[in-house]
């Protein structure tokens, strides 16, 4: 039996059956060796152990419960471990989710400013362009009816208009009194003919004089 049981199991896992098993083996044998003999009971009385055994075996015991207690606190603390790394793990996803819709939009709007920025753009750029085309069409057809008409004779004619205009006529009293004659006789202003002392005054007298000039042809 020592050999089939361990120390353990002989004196306490199993100690309450090995009556019974030792009753059986015996019985084996008897029949087998001694016919007629009968085994009634057998009482199995655990035996002194030395008291260096008991000693190692107890500190072994201890040494077991102990080892049962920090290996089931290690499975506590890995378990609060693992459910803090899973908590943190959920939490940053939930964070990365959250920062990547705020991404997006921001994104969005960046991207609907930027394309109404661009129809913009396209509307004004397109306005500028038409307007240039018009001032330049409009400066091209001036250009052509200047060409068409600043002819050599139409130049000739308004040079001609313009001479006429600065040409001023005096009749009768209204000739300006800015004339500074001298006669012959000693310059009494009297005589036949004579010389002006200052262009300048004449040319001005005869712009003053003008107005009743016009006034007296309503007349």
């Amino acid at each position: 039996m020592c050999s089939t049981l361990t120390l353990h199991e002989v004196f306490i896992d199993r100690f309450a059956e090995l009556d019974e098993i030792l009753k059986r083996r015996l019985t084996a044998v008897i029949e087998q060796w001694a016919p007629g003999l009968d085994i009634i009971a057998v009482r199995m009385v655990k035996p002194t152990i030395p008291e260096a055994i008991q000693d190692k075996f107890s500190r072994a015991n201890d040494l077991t419960s102990k080892l049962k207690t920090i290996n089931e606190r290690q499975h506590v603390e890995l378990a609060a471990v693992e459910k803090e790394r899973s908590l943190a793990v959920m939490a940053a996803e939930k964070d990365s989710a959250v920062a990547q819709m705020a991404a997006d939009a921001r994104v969005l709007k960046t991207t609907e400013k930027v394309a109404l920025e661009n129809v913009s753009n396209t509307m004004h750029v397109a306005r500028s362009k038409e307007r240039a085309d018009a001032y330049a069409y409009g400066r091209m057809k001036e250009a052509e009816v200047n060409r068409l008409r600043l002819t050599p004779e139409f130049l000739a004619m308004r040079a001609q208009q313009e001479y006429l205009k600065g040409m001023d006529m005096y009749l009768g009293s209204h000739v300006p009194t800015t004339f500074a004659m001298r006669s012959d006789s000693g310059g009494d202003g009297k005589g036949g003919g004579g010389e002006v002392e200052n262009p300048a005054l004449l040319t001005q007298g005869m712009r003053q004089v003008r107005p009743g000039l016009q006034q007296d042809q309503e007349g």
